[in-house]
């Protein structure tokens, strides 16, 4: 719904910073939207195939499997641009760098090793990911420490990255013959031509080998043997992937737990039939081992998620685009909560759990009731991502005028400081939702106040609207819920 094109130059829109990298792709750099103030990341992705460029079809249908998939751990692309040479994708910033980078600073480098329990954390999310990525239909295809990024230095939090070879099954689709991926982590099933969901899980199984021991579980000889060619040595790692057991590192004797590699000699199965999906994984004694109290589901949480629950829909779905696109510091502290009451381990949180969850809050079957249905803004029956946070910063972002500045200025396409019907019906009115906003739309604007000539609305109209005061609960009528 919010990931778009946009038709202003680059420059315009954000101010440019220092190149992060390079590849073959292209490079990246770090960026700051003028508006919002909001730290970004800028991709610039050629089209021009001499240079290792990608076909226009490649980039768009990479933005559209990021823009779908809408989970805590999966990198967020906001917009792109484009013009003759390249693509410009704008993606929220992981200041922690590549997880190859930690893998290579302990051991490469010799720098401080990490814990078990930092490992068990990387794992669970990616696993959690996968779980979400899966049930979507979506096969990442491309799973490497290189493609996941942490956060933020010294953190554990994680984002999965690059999806240019991600691949969107059919309903009833059990494999693939599209192959694809990177040689050290592909799975025994990907080089016999029938790739399915859980090629996935052997990559993530490559990863936490490559986290416990800094190598790979199959390798042949490096550098290369005298007289031996890249080729060589690429038929030789397909067959170990194949035929062979995996190497037993001395590493793994070297103070990981009995569970935590229990798990690798699952993920590492050659048979696809013994080796569990991510779901499966997620419910391995190594991550109860490793369990830790999240973050309560506070009184101020619940309390802005009733006060969204009173707003106008118009003014929902503007809390909804805000939050999508704003990275506040708090999303930590929800990205811990959501996963939490992700039961299901799928991406999402259940409605039926979620009522159960604010009714031991103290909230009424009716006030519950309306939570759920605004909270479900796609009707879907569960919660996804960016609802809940939608939610639960609405009372914080209607007062951060940056931000309520960047949305109107999403909404204000050719930049006349005016917003019209036909902009919120361009973003809104959309799929099955089309004719019920074209309905109601121009009753919901009436909130707005008296439209100016030729039904526009001005900026500071705009921040009128979406800066009125909320209505909250009293704290003593809540509790908070762990």
């Amino acid at each position: 719904m919010f990931v778009r094109k946009n038709r202003a130059r680059l420059e315009d829109v954000y101010r440019m910073g220092r190149k992060l990298g390079e590849g073959s792709f292209g490079q990246v750099y770090s960026v700051v939207h003028r508006i919002s103030g909001e730290k970004r990341v800028c991709k610039k992705i050629s089209k021009l195939k001499g240079r290792g460029g990608m076909s226009m079809d490649e980039i768009l249908a990479e933005i559209e499997s990021m823009a779908k998939l809408d989970h805590p751990n999966v990198i967020k692309v906001f917009e792109y641009f484009d013009d003759r040479e390249c693509v410009a994708q704008i993606m929220e910033p992981c200041a922690g760098g590549e997880l190859q980078d930690t893998i290579d600073n302990v051991f490469q480098k010799g720098g401080r090793p990490y814990s078990e329990a930092f490992v068990c954390d990387v794992m669970k999310q990616l696993l959690q990911a996968l779980a979400f990525m899966h049930d979507n239909r979506y096969m990442h295809k491309d799973l490497k420490p290189q493609n996941i990024m942490l956060t933020e230095r010294n953190s554990s939090s994680i984002k999965v990255i690059d999806f240019g070879l991600a691949e969107l099954f059919d309903a009833d689709q059990k494999s693939s013959d599209a192959f694809g991926g990177t040689l050290l982590y592909m799975a025994p099933e990907v080089f016999k031509m029938r790739l399915v969901m859980k090629s996935d899980i052997w990559s993530a199984g490559v990863i936490l080998y490559n986290l416990l021991t800094g190598d790979y579980p199959f390798m042949p000889p490096w550098p290369l043997p005298r007289g031996w060619t890249m080729d060589h040595w690429q038929r030789d790692l397909s067959r170990k992937i194949q035929e062979e057991n995996y190497s037993d590192h001395p590493k793994l004797r070297a103070g990981w737990s009995r569970e935590c590699l229990a798990l690798l000699r699952l993920m590492l199965k050659k048979d696809v039939r013994q080796r569990p999906d991510a779901a499966g994984c997620l419910t391995h004694e190594w991550f109860r081992k490793f369990e830790e109290t999240p973050p309560a589901l506070s009184i101020g949480v619940t309390q802005c998620l009733e006060a969204f629950a009173g707003q106008p829909e118009l003014k929902k779905a503007i809390f909804l685009n805000i939050a999508y696109m704003s990275t506040p510091p708090s999303l930590q502290e929800l990205r811990a909560i959501f996963t939490h009451f992700d039961t299901k381990n799928n991406g999402t949180l259940s409605c039926t759990h979620l009522h159960r969850v604010l009714e031991r809050a103290g909230m009424t079957s009716l006030q519950v009731e309306k939570i759920i249905h605004a909270l479900d803004q796609d009707n879907s029956g569960s919660i996804e991502w960016t609802e809940f946070i939608a939610g639960a910063l609405c009372v914080s972002v209607c007062g951060n005028r940056d931000l309520v500045e960047a949305s109107f200025a999403s909404f204000d396409k050719n930049n006349d400081g005016l917003v019209r019907m036909s902009d919120f019906a361009d973003v809104f009115a959309k799929g099955a939702v089309k004719d019920v906003w074209e309905r109601h739309l121009p009753e919901e604007l009436k909130l707005l106040g008296e439209p100016g000539p030729g039904g526009t609305y001005t900026r500071e109209q705009y921040h009128q609207y979406i800066g009125q005061r909320m209505t909250v609960s009293s704290g003593d009528a809540l509790a908070a819920v762990s």
